[in-house]
């Protein structure tokens, strides 16, 4: 960002207009060509939101910002992403992802600077166990 204000905090949001989540959820449905049949509406939890919205006029107003796309095409790219990596995802869903997760954490490496001095020679010393470090 170049204009924008240091410490200041900016909202990006789309081109909606307030949708509610069953608005999404029915856009969902009937891109993937499926009936309004297919939604399977369960009870309410507690503090359930009905509309996720944010106001980003800030943005818009102060440093120009206005989205590439509208919603729906935004929507449709995300679908079309879940669609074409369903391995990635069903490795996820299967949990498969966390039998993987120590042998990565374990082959990592951390390159820093300054970890000479008190703190960053506290740093090492905490996570030597899981990380090699490159100073």
């Amino acid at each position: 960002m170049k204009k924008g204000k240091v410490g200041e905090v900016y909202c990006i949001g789309g081109l909606t207009t307030g949708l509610s989540n069953i608005e999404v959820v029915k856009k969902i449905v009937k891109y993937l060509g499926k009936s309004e049949d297919y939604i399977i509406f369960i009870k309410d939890r507690p503090g359930h939101d009905l509309r996720y919205d944010i106001d980003w006029q800030k943005i818009q107003h102060e440093l120009g910002y206005l989205p590439l796309a509208d919603f729906d095409t935004y929507l449709q790219n995300t679908i079309n992403w879940y669609l074409d990596n369903r391995d990635w995802w069903k490795r996820v869903k299967s949990g498969d992802y966390q039998n993987i997760l120590p042998e990565t954490i374990r082959k990592m490496t951390i390159i820093g600077t300054g970890l000479s001095g008190l703190v960053g020679s506290r740093l090492v010393e905490l996570l030597s166990s899981r990380f090699e470090f490159i100073t």
